[in-house]
């Protein structure tokens, strides 16, 4: 099997402890509340949930492969001077319509 479908495995099989570490989360609160007893979350519940994190994040990381590799040079000769040189961020919107419609008192 390769790294990719076990990547899969283990980021399905983690995404389910996290769904139902919050479903026992949920489950003993209401407990809690029915009850009146302490509030504090049980040891298991947050362990499974640190475990479903934890495995999410190297499932991920097997199912997402390599990394490629950018290349600047290809993509920059593929653009106009005008299209790199453009800075949106610095334009004005400011402009002399306002002067030009001003009213006076």
């Amino acid at each position: 099997m390769a790294l990719n479908q076990v990547g899969g495995f283990i980021l399905a099989a983690s995404l389910a402890l996290i769904a139902h570490s919050g479903y026992s989360a949920v489950e003993h609160i209401s407990f809690a509340k029915t009850t009146h007893a302490g509030a504090s979350m049980p040891i298991d519940i947050t362990v499974e949930c640190l475990i479903g994190l934890l495995g999410s994040i190297f499932g991920v990381v097997l199912f997402a492969g390599d990394l490629r590799e950018i290349k600047m040079d290809r993509e920059m000769s593929t653009r106009s001077v005008d299209v790199l040189a453009m800075t949106p961020s610095f334009k004005t919107i400011r402009h002399r319509g306002a002067a030009l419609f001003k009213q006076n008192k």
